[in-house]
């Protein structure tokens, strides 16, 4: 199953592209829509390469999360989001993963999703309505 079109929209609104490697505010060096594997300071990268990298992005943890079973296309499209932006690791040991295993119709996965919202212990305005768009799309 892959994400649908809103999804990949949505996850490219919320990364922006940015053409020139920076350092996100975990401190991660990022380029395009939030490509961060082999990046380095002063890459830059065109608008086309980087849709083809959040694609290919995108289609790595629609794989990871097969494992889960069949899903929703709103569950889909907002575990994708939600791991694309945190990883895979930090999904794998969270509350959210073991109540989608659990019950994936469970009410209180919603809230989970807004348990994410900081960086550094800060609070990222940019976070919150990210994780209010996927809490919402994972009912859909």
């Amino acid at each position: 199953m892959k994400i649908s079109t809103e999804a990949y929209c949505a996850i490219a609104s919320f990364e922006g592209f940015r053409p020139t490697a920076y350092k996100c505010p975990s401190g991660v060096w990022t380029i395009g829509y939030g490509h961060t594997k082999g990046v380095k300071k002063g890459d830059m990268i065109s608008y086309q390469e980087a849709s083809k990298l959040l694609m290919r992005d995108i289609e790595e943890v629609e794989d990871k999360l097969a494992s889960l079973g069949t899903l929703t296309q709103g569950q889909l499209d907002s575990l994708v989001s939600f791991v694309f932006n945190v990883g895979i690791a930090n999904f794998n040991n969270s509350t959210l993963k073991k109540k989608v295993i659990v019950n994936r119709f469970d009410k209180s996965i919603g809230k989970e999703f807004k348990r994410w919202i900081y960086s550094k212990g800060k609070v990222l305005q940019g976070l919150v309505k990210r994780r209010e768009w996927e809490a919402r799309r994972y009912y859909e």
